[in-house]
């Protein structure tokens, strides 16, 4: 189980975690009934996202119109693409 949870919890995108259902769907143990004991032992606070952001996991929280604005900002065409293409894409550059 220990080794279940380290590999889970090396993820690179866990220093941006900051809510719950973060830690539920990583698969750590944690679960709902257990989180008010976490809670209140450990805090949780995320690392500010990068400049420019290329975490998927940060870009796929982001609303399409977010995405496609941000691809504009980087003078990137975001015209046709869905939204996992447009995750790839600013993940990429």
């Amino acid at each position: 189980m220990a080794l279940l949870v380290a590999q889970h919890l090396s993820l690179e995108d866990r220093i941006y975690w900051s809510l719950s259902k973060h830690l539920f769907s990583a698969k750590t143990g944690i679960t709902k009934p257990l989180w008010p004991l976490v809670e209140t032992g450990f805090f949780f606070e995320p690392a500010p996202s990068p400049v420019p952001n290329t975490s998927k996991f940060l870009l796929n929280q982001l609303a399409i119109t977010k995405l496609r604005n941000e691809a504009k900002a980087r003078n990137l065409d975001p015209t046709g693409l869905k939204r996992g293409e447009l995750v790839e894409l600013l993940s990429s550059r």
